[in-house]
């Protein structure tokens, strides 16, 4: 039996505590409130949706606002890993204030605008002044996202990791409103066995995931384990597992479910899947690389500090893959390649020693979860072979800020 300890961590340090937190001025991205304790308020009423619009969404979308109208943007480190909970307490019951939370990424407030990334939670819901119109994150509530209108106010709590960091947006429907206060707490979860977590499989949304090869496209057989949270480590235990070319399970809107296929003589890959309340059958198509030589892969959902060879905690799940691909498969011996994003530039030292370090970086990981270092080497290409030469979004930025294995 799995024995989960829970120990709350609320760092708090009211200081100037009768003051109103200023807000006005941070109703962009940019300009995010930086939070270093985990009370921020009573705050100001938020006025305006700063110098651009960064939304523009369906009416009855989960992961977006319609549009702004009055926002702030914070930005905050995790400080311990567990489930992250949250409270936001208007100051009046009338005002109706919705938010979105996002995992910080490179160029993150760039893709933002473009809509090019999508949050991990989100309540858009409308305000139960029954509560006092709070909301917010909470255990043991089913919903990641909660699309506007009649809904429930909080969402499901957040698995984080320390050191990460997020952008959570805040945005009051109605003007002339009054302030709020904001309250994050870290629950720190300490594992004394493993156990299997469960999933009910009981919804009414079919999802029907097949297993492909990459090159051939050909239906493999395959193992496939279906997690209910991002698997953290290589041992993570998952909630239920397949054999086959294909899977068919039963979902709900809302669900966030993770698919990791492997195959011995393949790369391991995970795909992350969101359930919608639109979709009548989800399909989903995994195709998986041939670990044979001469094979380049590359890792995806691998992502850095900006400009630096720090691995974000978010990249953890594709680097287990990357460790468990070379683990099922032991002949294997590969170099790790090294790319970043320098349009209309020369190769600057600069960019070589970014591109060397951050390979180096994915080589001490797979050597520190244990992969023989005689099984590895690495090569930084700084921008010499980036995928769009002149990028026309933050995506094809992405593309080209890339690390790739190739099998020797």
């Amino acid at each position: 039996m799995k024995m989960l300890i829970f120990v709350c961590f609320t760092l708090i340090i009211i200081g100037g505590c009768f003051a109103q937190k200023p807000v006005i001025g941070h109703a962009d991205c940019s300009s995010a409130i930086v939070l270093t304790d985990t009370i921020y308020g009573p705050t100001e009423a938020p006025d305006g949706f700063g110098k651009i619009q960064e939304f523009n969404a369906d009416k009855k979308s989960m992961y977006f606002f319609e549009q702004e109208h009055n926002t702030v943007w914070y930005s905050f480190i995790v400080p311990t890993s567990g489930l992250m909970t949250m409270e936001l307490i208007p100051e009046q019951s009338k005002d109706d204030y919705d938010f979105l939370i996002f995992r910080d990424t490179e160029g993150f407030c760039e893709s933002v605008s473009s809509g090019n990334v999508l949050p991990v939670r989100s309540n858009i819901s409308r305000n139960d002044q029954s509560i006092r119109s709070r909301t917010g994150l909470k255990g043991g509530n089913a919903l990641e996202f909660v699309h506007s209108g009649p809904g429930k106010s909080f969402s499901k709590a957040l698995e984080v990791w320390q050191g990460e960091k997020y952008f959570l947006v805040v945005d009051n429907v109605y003007p002339q409103g009054k302030g709020y206060t904001l309250i994050l707490h870290f629950q720190q979860q300490q594992t004394t066995e493993k156990s299997k977590p469960t999933i009910a499989f009981s919804g009414d949304i079919p999802v029907v995931l097949s297993i492909r090869d990459a090159t051939t496209r050909k239906l493999l057989e395959a193992t496939t384990e279906v997690f209910v949270s991002d698997p953290a480590t290589v041992d993570t235990v998952p909630a239920a597992e397949f054999q086959g070319s294909s899977v068919v399970i039963s979902s709900s809107a809302g669900e966030i479910l993770r698919f990791r296929v492997s195959k011995p003589g393949y790369a391991v890959k995970t795909e992350k899947l969101l359930v919608r309340a639109s979709d009548d059958t989800v399909r989903l198509k995994v195709y998986l690389p041939e670990m044979k030589k001469g094979e380049k892969v590359q890792v995806e959902n691998l992502y850095f500090v900006g400009n630096q060879a720090v691995i974000l905690p978010v990249s953890i799940p594709a680097l287990n893959d990357l460790v468990l691909s070379l683990k099922s498969n032991p002949g294997v011996s590969i170099i790790i390649h090294g790319h970043v994003n320098g349009p209309n530039q020369p190769n600057t030292i600069e960019y070589q020693v970014l591109s060397d370090n951050r390979a180096k970086a994915v080589l001490n990981f797979l050597v520190e979860h244990g992969i023989d270092n005689s099984r590895l080497s690495w090569q930084g290409h700084g921008n010499t072979e980036m995928i769009y030469p002149n990028p026309f979004s933050e995506r094809e930025s992405g593309m080209n800020r890339r690390v790739e294995v190739e099998v020797k």
